[in-house]
Parts: C-alpha cells; structure tokens; sequence
C-alpha cells in the first residue's frame, strides 16, 4: 500500500477490468487514481504520476457507459494533461443536423428522414414554391436550397423530437405537404446550422434515358407507371431552357 508504484498498478487493474466489460468497476478505480493522494518515491503522499492518464481513462469510461455530462466534464478537466481530451470533448459537444437535398411523395403524407446529434427538438417549417418562376428566373434549380424566405410566413410549422445523445442518429418523421407541387422544408434548432429539403409532391414521375446522337431523352409515367402522353417539361442546358413535351 505504501509502493510509489500503486497507481501504476490501479491504473492496469482499471485496463483490465475495462477490457472485460466492468465499466463501473474500472470507472471506480480511475477517479480513485484521478482523486486520492498516493506514495511518493520520497516516502510522502502526493498527487499519482498517472493521474492525467486515469482522468483521461474516466472520461473514456463514461462516454462508454453513455454518461455524456459526466463524460464532456470529465474529457474539459482531462484536456490540460491530454492533447486528445479537448478534441474528443468538442465531438461529444458538436451539434449536428441534416436532412435530403430532396424528397418526393405520391401523397400528403411524407417521411422526412433527420440526422441529428445533441439536438433535442428540431423546428420544421414549409414554404410553397412556385418552381416554374424559379425554374425559368435562374434556367434551372441549382439555387433552390437557397431561396431566401426573410419575411415570409410559413405554410405550417411543427416541433417535432430529434437524437439527444452525441452520436448521429437518424430518425424518420411523418410529415405533410397539403397540396401538390415543391415545398421548401427549412429545419433548424438551437445551435444547429438551418438544413433544407426540396420536398416535390405529385403523381408524376419523371426519367432520363439516353437517346441517339448523344441526346437525352424524358420519359414521364403516372402512378401506375403508364407513359404521360402530352406533358410539358421544361430543361436547363447550359444556362438556357428548353422547352418540350412528352409524346
């Protein structure tokens, strides 16, 4: 008990035992090591040599025992003895949120799938969009996401529970576009980057196949997948739009 040496072998102890899956056990002994005084080659008591190690292996030990507040304050103390705690803290603290660049339903009922970390609750808001003046105003929708929407009252909004935790986790939530056409979905949350989603709603569906001559060629089905004879589609190419229907 009085070795200089006993925190070096507490420290392997907790190893061992956080190799077997005793998280609590090698928890126990870490903030022991981090915490407590131990002999000194002198002959007194002093802080372990090991202790910016433990503290390290605690933090470690918390996150695996999912205890994320106890693991982000353990990492913060750790971060002055170990370079890799303030960057393992920052991961556990870093909220994220994403959603698809697109989305598209037969129906008003829709799925819209969130990735989410440290986020709680998210705030989902609609916009209708009228695509044809956008499509025409900027020859194609590559701004789309971009649309700005200062000033304009939502459609509808809705709260709706995202991931808490500290790992990105995706989760499905239904969703409504009353009627057909493109909506703007704009997801934010607190401290989160604002994710948006073009969401299409229609019965229409529409496919590009390679023709003669090196040209495209657009095939539009119904819902059924029947070819739509007659059906306007517009096309950018190049900064330009053409114009066309289906045969």
């Amino acid at each position: 008990p009085k070795s200089p040496q006993l925190d070096g072998l507490l420290y392997l102890k907790g190893l061992a035992l956080s190799r077997k899956g005793d998280g609590e056990g090698a928890l126990a002994i870490f903030e022991r090591i981090a915490r407590e005084q131990f002999p000194t080659a002198e002959g007194g008591l002093g802080p372990a040599p090991s202790r910016g190690d433990a503290r390290y292996a605690a933090a470690r030990a918390y996150e695996a025992l999912k205890q994320w507040k106890k693991a982000k304050a353990a990492y913060e103390e750790a971060a002055a003895d170990q370079p890799d705690a303030q960057a393992a803290q920052a991961a556990l603290s870093r909220v994220r949120l994403s959603v698809p660049r697109v989305l598209t339903t037969q129906r008003a009922a829709a799925r819209l799938e969130l990735t989410t970390s440290n986020l709680p609750k998210v705030n989902v808001q609609a916009y209708k969009l009228d695509v044809r003046t956008l499509f025409v105003r900027d020859a194609g929708l590559t701004g789309v996401h971009a649309v700005r929407i200062a000033g304009v009252s939502p459609a509808w909004s809705e709260s709706v529970k995202g991931h808490a935790g500290p790992y990105p986790k995706a989760v499905t939530k239904r969703i409504k576009l009353p009627s057909p056409g493109a909506w703007l979905l704009v997801v934010d949350g607190p401290g989160a980057q604002p994710a948006v989603s073009l969401a299409v709603r229609s019965r229409l569906k529409l496919f590009e196949e390679p023709a003669e001559g090196g040209q495209q060629r657009i095939r539009i089905t119904d819902a059924k997948g029947r070819p739509v004879a007659g059906a306007p589609a517009r096309i950018a190419d190049g900064g330009s739009v053409q114009a066309g229907r289906t045969d």
